[in-house]
């Protein structure tokens, strides 16, 4: 019997594939991956070539599923010593510096968010559904975040709630404050 080698469907550069166990069973896959030593590494923050490596860290990172397998990746990164940064963790290109989730899996969750729920999402890829919450916001954070609405001039209010012991003015329709410009 033939092994079927995983390594075709990770394209990574800066990293190298040295196990891969496929647990048919438990539908589990576990990939371990260490940096390529051919290349120096890399800051993420300022992405420039560092020659100083401080320690060694693994980390469990979560991947897109292969077929119907939940991929789980074994990374060992680095933590460098860059001249503008300082203490840093190395780019990889697989996941962003302190996440538990590829970049890839993150990018599958957004498309994914477009068409279900964030419930329905984290149950079809067996996730929590805070990860995929966490996911959808930084998304939408990092999208709108620069978007300049102006200087709204007018506050509408869509519904009123009436409670006990809350008064509010009564205000008809001649009696709106002058500073509305009405």
């Amino acid at each position: 019997m033939s092994k079927i080698q995983i390594k075709a469907f990770f394209k990574f550069c800066r990293v190298k594939i040295v196990e891969q166990v496929a647990d048919v069973l438990n539908k589990v896959v576990t990939i371990k991956m260490k940096p390529d030593e051919r290349y120096y590494p890399v800051c993420h923050r300022c992405k420039k070539s560092v020659h100083e490596i401080h320690a060694y860290h693994e980390r469990i990172v979560r991947d897109l599923n292969i077929f119907n397998a939940k991929t789980f990746l074994f990374v060992i990164y680095r933590t460098v010593k860059c001249q503008l940064c300082g203490d840093v963790v190395e780019d990889l290109g697989i996941m962003a510096p302190c996440k538990r989730i590829t970049r890839r899996l993150a990018t599958y969750i957004l498309e994914l968010c477009q068409y279900m729920t964030i419930t329905e999402v984290a149950k079809h890829l067996g996730l929590d559904w805070k990860t995929v919450k966490e996911i959808h916001k930084q998304y939408l954070r990092e999208k709108f975040s620069h978007e300049d609405i102006g200087y709204p001039r007018l506050l509408a209010v869509d519904e009123v709630s009436l409670k006990k012991r809350h008064h509010y003015p009564d205000y008809q329709l001649g009696d709106w404050p002058s500073s509305l410009g009405w």
